[in-house]
């Protein structure tokens, strides 16, 4: 009974990232780690659930590179970095946004 509640939250969660995603509350980066850290835990139907730290380990670090602080003083390299790093905080807070909303809704629906 409890790997079938846990299938049917993963799945309702699953849902509800992808209706995020169709709404456009996320990019198409945000949608790919939620979709396959939830994916993964529906591999791992006997252990407790721990997509945050699946996802945090697929996020990573968002703090730039010493040779990017180095390159982004010169003009046209540094506003390709400066958009890319935008980018990717972006991304990161799309996905951390989404995980606390998607969680908070799918427990509310799945009582």
């Amino acid at each position: 009974m409890i790997i079938e509640l846990r299938t049917k939250y993963l799945n309702i969660l699953k849902s509800i990232y992808w209706s995020k995603y169709e709404q456009g509350q996320m990019n198409s980066e945000a949608i790919i780690v939620l979709l396959e850290s939830a994916d993964t835990e529906l591999d791992r139907f006997d252990t407790p659930i721990s997509d945050w730290d699946d996802i945090e380990r697929q996020i990573g670090d968002a703090n730039p590179s010493w040779l990017s602080l180095k390159l982004v003083k010169y003009p046209l390299i540094g506003n390709f970095i400066k958009k890319k790093q935008f980018d990717k905080i972006s991304t990161h807070y799309d996905i951390i946004v989404n995980f606390i909303e998607s969680h908070q809704q799918a427990h509310k629906l799945i009582k």
